[in-house]
């Protein structure tokens, strides 16, 4: 997987900061023109990237994962998805705890955690 994101502007940015490519992935998705089943997908889709993108501290490492996917098989695909699931119903948590949220903004969220809960 490659080292870089795009932007809000469809620009890559690799080379950027940590932080920087973080805004302008949040930009880019926090938007509430998404339908609440797409965001929640769309939520679920990014924790699976974040999964793909670890980087082992070193080969031994990487080739024992590989070894434990392996021998789980298909459940493996289960693990991930339960990780990235619970991973994105605490992002939908921690935006619900902001208060400057209108209330329109609330019931969106909350309809994206039902529809999370639901995939």
């Amino acid at each position: 997987m490659a080292n870089s994101l795009q932007d809000s502007s469809g620009e890559f940015s690799r080379g950027c900061s940590k932080e920087s490519r973080y805004v302008a992935r949040v930009n880019k998705k926090s938007r509430i023109d998404m339908k609440a089943k797409e965001k929640a997908q769309d939520l679920i889709n990014e924790y699976y990237i974040l999964a793909e993108s670890i980087n082992w501290s070193n080969e031994d490492t990487q080739k024992k994962a590989e070894k434990y996917n392996d021998d789980l098989g298909e459940d493996v695909l289960y693990y991930w998805h339960e990780l990235a699931k619970r991973s994105a119903l605490i992002a939908v948590d921690e935006i619900l705890g902001l208060i400057f949220l209108s209330q329109a903004e609330i019931n969106y969220w909350h309809e994206v955690k039902h529809e999370i809960n639901q995939l």
